[in-house]
């Protein structure tokens, strides 16, 4: 979904970063999925930033990350899509956690409950990013992937 601005607005105030994101070219990417209904109404479908595309189909990421943190005993999980090198999506699973994470347990979520997603990276980070509210910062996240942060 997005929406022409007017007046001038360019973006969040003491934030570039997330303006540069959401602000483009004279329009406001609100970060809703959207689909125009048969009557003409807008239906939303939830958040771009809570759904990867995997093969064209998009799956919400909060179930699977609350399944994925329960069962690592995590602090936290995050699940994003990236550009590869080749420019198709990968699936990041970023995990906030305090131990260590072995390989065989790796092996087995991508064998379990993620083995319908191909291309899949994980990445370990002592603390995710959150907001004051405890929300992890997505935005945030996929900065620090691209700046190449956390054990791979």
């Amino acid at each position: 979904v997005r929406a022409r601005v007017l007046d001038g607005l360019s973006g969040y105030m003491g934030d570039e970063t997330t303006s540069q994101i959401f602000f483009r070219e004279g329009w406001f990417y609100s970060g809703d999925l959207g689909t125009f209904r048969a009557d003409g109404r807008l239906a939303l479908g939830g958040r771009v930033t809570d759904v990867v595309n995997v093969l064209g189909n998009k799956l919400a990421t909060g179930p699977m990350e609350r399944a994925l943190q329960d069962q690592l005993g995590a602090e936290g999980v995050c699940m994003l899509s990236l550009p590869g090198p080749d420019g198709d999506d990968e699936v990041h699973v970023v995990i906030e956690l305090r131990g260590q994470l072995t390989l065989p347990e790796l092996e087995a979520l991508a064998k379990g409950p993620l083995r319908a997603i191909p291309r899949l990276k994980f990445t370990v980070l002592p603390v995710l990013p959150r907001n004051a509210m405890g929300k992890v910062l997505r935005v945030k996240v996929r900065q620090l992937l691209e700046q190449g942060q956390g054990h791979r």
